[in-house]
């Protein structure tokens, strides 16, 4: 997955044929993306709008 985050263009056919021989579903490749996309999002979002964290940080 980190390289197809760190690349432009279209994920290479030999990339998406390794996750899916080390044993990874189309649906776990795109639960994957779904999931980096939500947290790229909330974190760009919260930059832009300075949210102020309302719970206590870990020490």
């Amino acid at each position: 997955m980190r390289r197809v985050a760190g690349t432009g263009g279209a994920v290479p056919a030999d990339v998406l044929a390794a996750l899916k021989s080390a044993g990874y579903s189309d649906a776990q490749v795109v639960d994957t993306l779904l999931a980096v996309a939500s947290i790229t999002f909330t974190n760009l979002f919260n930059r832009v709008n300075d949210t102020t964290i309302d719970f206590p940080s870990v020490t």
